[in-house]
This record gives C-alpha cells, sequence and structure tokens, in this order.
C-alpha cells in the first residue's frame, strides 16, 4: 500500500478522530500532515496490509498526546483517558 492510497483511504477517519480531540480546524489539519509524513517515512516498515489502520491509529493518537504534552506541558487526566481509549476505537 503506498502513502497515496494510505490517504485515500484513510485521511478523512484521522482528521475526525483528531478533531474529536483537539476541537480546532487549524490545529487538526497540522496534526494530520504530521501523522502522513510520519506515514510516509515509515510505510515500508508494515509488512502487512492489514496492520496498516491499526499502526495508523497508534501514530494519530500519539500524534496527539504528544501535541497536548508540548502546548499543555501536562495532560488534564479525563483527556489523557479520552485519548487512550482511541486505541480501542474502530473506525
Amino acid at each position: 500500500m503506498t502513502t497515496t492510497e494510505v490517504w485515500k483511504t484513510y485521511a478523512i477517519d484521522v482528521k475526525r478522530l483528531i478533531m474529536s480531540k483537539v476541537k480546532d480546524a487549524q490545529i487538526t489539519d497540522d496534526l494530520v500532515q504530521e501523522v502522513f509524513i510520519k506515514v510516509h517515512t515509515k510505510l515500508e516498515t508494515i509488512q502487512e496490509e492489514s496492520k496498516v489502520k491499526s499502526w495508523l491509529l497508534s501514530v494519530s493518537r500519539n500524534t496527539v498526546l504528544d501535541y497536548f504534552r508540548k502546548v499543555n506541558k501536562e495532560i488534564p487526566l479525563e483527556k489523557e483517558e479520552a485519548i487512550v481509549s482511541l486505541s480501542l476505537i474502530h473506525i
């Protein structure tokens, strides 16, 4: 699967997931871009196409966590719990 295929298949889901946590369109766009830069540089390490979605969701979740850590220095517990629960969500 190429980066373009991943983009076409999952970009809306990634954007929806990130927007639900950060609640800001500009920041969401920036974080989606950051996620897909990571995807582009690491996609070849994913051997099985079936694992792309779960890997992409993990990258998205971690990117949101990194954003909150950088901006807030400390993530309020309820936000961190909500973000961690993203790993349980199937889009």
